[in-house]
Parts: structure tokens; sequence; C-alpha cells
């Protein structure tokens, strides 16, 4: 990383960085949020950042009083009010971009672990991708259903597939129970797959987690016409080591980092102890960059640093 000094505090800019070993796999895993900094921070210069309203439909103008507050600016000149919807309108892109985005940067780590880590010698980066190589295993045409992230160790005839919420107590019940989609469409295709399959279920942040057994409950109801399986078992085991749907095809649910990492080395033939220890040291590699706070507020303010954005832009 490539640290600026100067009379003000340090900045790590990412994408001004040389790419050495270390800066491109940290740029590879934020490659989502650093794109978002850089259209703010176009945005910025190009003086576009009311245009952002410009997107907003019509219901937000009349549920979040953007009408009233400005026809009071027109009326009184009021300053708060007339500042107030670009800020909305501001906050409700970056907030909404910034929500799809986290859940790639997730997608990302987990690749590269599969990558460095497990025997997997083909790691797709999309779902389209991941969901080709599933296709061929079973020898079926899949509907498009989402993948968030696939290993599959061609060697060995295994494939891991991992389906990823950042956390549990947000998203209702459709929510959940789209977590086993792709693995209903497996069942219903009443075909012996090629490669032995583990299907993950995982979720990031084990914090507040009390929606676990809610969780396991819409899983079960989702594919229990399907399978025979009786629901006490499979409820006592799924959070375990697993249950076994049909030949070939594992069903297993993990929650937090510390489960994630067991998850995989013990799917993993190898077992590389590294696994371990990897999620935890990815983060510490990937913690320290400045990019998008920064680029958030100057945009969030509209004006332009004469220090943070200049010398981000000039350096890009």
């Amino acid at each position: 990383m490539n640290i600026i000094n100067h009379s003000f505090q340090k900045r790590i800019f990412l994408t001004l960085t040389e790419d050495n070993e270390e800066t491109v796999v940290v740029k590879s895993i934020l490659k989502s949020p650093l794109e978002l900094a850089q259209k703010l921070i176009i945005l910025l210069f190009e003086g576009n950042l009311k245009e952002i309203k410009n997107e907003l439909d019509e219901i937000k103008y009349f549920a979040g009083g953007i009408y009233s507050a400005e026809n009071i600016a027109k009326t009184t000149g009021y300053s708060l009010a007339k500042y107030y919807p670009n800020m909305f309108a501001f906050h409700q892109y970056f907030q909404s971009s910034y929500r799809a985005r986290q859940g790639k940067v997730l997608e990302k780590i987990l690749i590269h672990i599969l990558s460095e880590y497990t025997e997997c010698d083909v790691v797709p980066n999309t779902s389209q991708k991941m969901l080709k190589i599933v296709s061929e295993s079973f020898q079926y045409n899949f509907p498009n259903l989402d993948i968030d992230c696939l290993g599959y160790d061609s060697k060995n005839h295994n494939i891991i597939l991992i389906q990823l919420r950042s956390r549990d107590d947000t998203g209702g019940t459709t929510a959940k129970g789209s977590l086993v989609e792709l693995l209903k469409e497996m069942i219903r295709t009443h075909r012996k797959p090629s490669d032995e399959i583990l299907y993950l279920v995982s979720v990031w942040d084990a914090r507040n987690s009390q929606q676990k057994t809610s969780t396991i409950c819409k899983i079960y109801s989702s594919i229990e016409d399907l399978i025979d399986i009786d629901e006490v078992v499979f409820k006592n085991n799924i959070a375990k080591k697993g249950i076994k749907i049909r030949n070939k095809i594992n069903l297993r649910m993990v929650y937090g980092v510390q489960e994630i990492s067991n998850a995989i080395y013990d799917w993993s033939i190898k077992k590389e102890n590294n696994i371990f220890k990897s999620i935890s040291n990815i983060i510490s590699l990937i913690e320290n960059w400045d990019d998008l706070w920064i680029a958030y507020e100057n945009s969030k303010r509209g004006q332009v640093s004469t220090f943070d954005i200049t010398s981000f832009w000039d350096w890009n």
C-alpha cells in the first residue's frame, strides 16, 4: 500500500498504489466498494451530485417529505429545507449502492480462500460460470439462479457451493427460503451429479442470531416435500456436520466466521490449517483504506477538498 505523507492526517488510497502482490489482493477483494468511491468522485468533479435527486421515484417525494421541503425552500428561502432533498437523495443512493456491494466483498474473500487454501482448481468469479459447473455435473440446464461462491476440485470431483447471507436478523421468510432455491432444483432433477456436492448455507455475522431456528425451519419447509428425512433429524444435524439430502448432495448450515472456516476445512481434502486464520488475516489486510469514507464525506458536503480528493484524482 502506498501511504501519502503530508502535513495532515495520513491517507491510504488503494486506487493510487502500484500493483504489488499485497495490493492486488486487497484491490481485488474491495473492487466493488472502490468502484463506488470512484463513481462518487467523478460525480463530484463533474458537479453532477444533484443529478442523483432526479433518480428518486415519486413515492419518496411525498413519503419522504421532499415535496414539502422544496415548497418551503421556494416560498421562504429556508436553507435547511433547500438542502434536504439533495441530502436525502445522496444518502439514499449511497446506502442502497453500498448494501449490495458489501456482499461482493464477502464473496471475494471466500473466493480467495478457496483459491489459495483448498484443492479447488476452478473458482469462478461470476454466478453464471458457477451455475455452468453445476449444470455440467448434473447434465441438466438449471434456471438462472444465483450462487454466491463456488469452488470445484476437478481432480477429486468435489464441489463446494456457498450461499451467503451477511447477517440473519434481516429479511423475511422469502429471503430465507431463497437460500435453497438451487438445492430444490437439484433435487427435482432426480439426477445424480458426477461430483460430490456440499451445499453450504452460511451466515457471516453470527451476532444476534435469534433467527437461526427460524431459518432452519424455513429451509426444511422449503424442501420437505422433496426429501425423505425426519424433521427432528434434519434440524438436529444441519447446523452440525450437515445432512445427506440425496446421493452426492450434502447440506450444511454454518453461523459466523469460525464455523465457515471450519466447514471449508472439513470439506477440503488436504486440510490446510491456514484456513482457520485465513478470514481474520484477510480482514486485517484489507481494513486500512480511506478511499470510500473520504469520497463519501466530500460528496456529502458537496465540495472538493483541496487535498483529499485532488490528491486522489491526480494520482488515479
